[in-house]
């Protein structure tokens, strides 16, 4: 069997591609499934997407030798002037995508696993070639409301609209707190096979404690700091709070308002903007935090949120598909909200440590290591079956 990947050019995988040496970083959930290709010897080769380029090159990394690395650019010339761009380039997008699909004869591959983002890139695949698809969704919150609600955005991706009700072998789907089943049931094909899985975290949990703010309740937030992750509310509560003495913020993440959350950050004395660190580096700061703050309003299952869980702290959360076992915050009110629940934190410990027992029995048990959650996408994408 042989796969390609086409999906888009992740920010933690550029530095691999670029140097030939395999150091990934970001969403483990691609990464770690090539590293069990590559154990399982499976083959495959991999397209990245990059709309910032015009040129298609190919690359090598030292860790998988068997495997071709593409980098197919499909930006115009014209992407300066912004209208002309954004009339041309799906059509620009499929000429260069049936072009490339052709060179490297993508019959001879027996599936194409592609990523939300390409979703429409099965259109040209399924119209032109004759091979199976299997569509990786993550994340489709927004676009899951925006597809309701908004006959302009339904308009500007209708080539989308279209591909995801193209029938898939297989839709893999991650359990990321945003309404993955609804989007299943209303946009795709119902002849597409489906299975929604939680993402793994590493199974090893650190022991080693380190250093924290002694007599303080220790608050980390841990993600991209974009407005939909909610880190404007957060920063506002922290700022205004008058337990300044009492509590602690840490942010960890990069983002758009990166600039943003430095300039108001950089003087308060309660609040520490770190930025971005590796993934080790991170663990130290779940192990010394007493709370974890999740005010993404698309989603809040991610990554982050799962390692949480495993270093057993509280969960400040705004979604409702936690259970009873975080506190919640209104979206409405959120920064009034989130004051007010400091507050009974910092007033009551014996409730911080009724939350964390309810991580630790009630959700911890449901979460699976890495290992095992690639073992299962893998079973199924070569076995067509479905392990849980």
């Amino acid at each position: 069997m042989k796969i390609l990947f086409l999906t888009s050019f992740y920010s933690g995988l550029k530095r691999s591609v670029e140097t030939g040496t395999w150091n990934p970083s970001g969403m483990p959930a691609i990464y770690k499934l090539l590293e069990g290709f590559k154990e399982k010897q499976i083959n495959f080769d991999y397209c990245f997407v990059d709309k910032n380029i015009t040129t298609t090159k190919e690359f090598s990394i030292n860790f998988f030798k068997a495997s071709r690395f593409f980098v197919l650019g499909c930006a115009s010339r014209y992407k300066s002037i912004n209208l002309l761009n954004k009339i041309i380039y799906k059509p620009l997008y499929f000429i260069k995508l049936y072009k490339f699909l052709k060179k490297i004869n993508v019959n001879d591959y027996n599936i194409v696993y592609i990523d939300r983002s390409n979703v429409s890139a099965f259109l040209i695949i399924h119209l032109f070639f004759k091979v199976n698809g299997i569509l990786r969704l993550h994340g489709i919150g927004l676009q899951y409301v925006k597809f309701k609600k908004s006959k302009v955005y339904f308009v500007k991706n209708v080539f989308n609209f279209i591909s995801y009700k193209l029938p898939f072998k297989f839709i893999i789907a991650s359990r990321d707190g945003t309404p993955v089943d609804k989007f299943l049931e209303e946009f795709t094909n119902k002849k597409s096979r489906k299975v929604i899985l939680l993402n793994g975290v590493d199974s090893k949990i650190s022991e080693k404690k380190y250093n924290n703010n002694n007599n303080k309740i220790n608050f980390l937030f841990v993600g991209r700091l974009e407005k939909d992750k909610g880190i404007v509310e957060i920063v506002e509560s922290f700022k205004r709070h008058k337990l300044k003495d009492e509590i602690y913020l840490t942010i960890i993440g990069d983002g758009s308002l990166k600039e943003y959350v430095r300039k108001h950050t950089s003087q308060v004395s309660h609040i520490n903007f770190v930025g971005s660190l590796t993934h080790d580096e991170v663990n130290k700061y779940y192990i010394t935090s007493d709370v974890f703050i999740s005010f993404n309003y698309l989603g809040n299952i991610s990554n982050v949120v799962l390692e949480k869980d495993i270093e057993n702290e509280k969960d400040i959360d705004s979604n409702d598909f936690l259970g009873e076992n975080v506190i919640y915050v209104s979206r409405k009110t959120a920064v009034e909200s989130l004051m007010n629940t400091i507050n009974i934190l910092h007033e009551n410990d014996k409730y911080l440590e009724i939350f964390k027992f309810k991580v630790r029995e009630n959700l911890l048990p449901k979460i699976t290591s890495w290992e095992e959650r690639i073992n299962k996408e893998i079973e199924i994408i070569i076995n067509n079956q479905i392990i849980l």
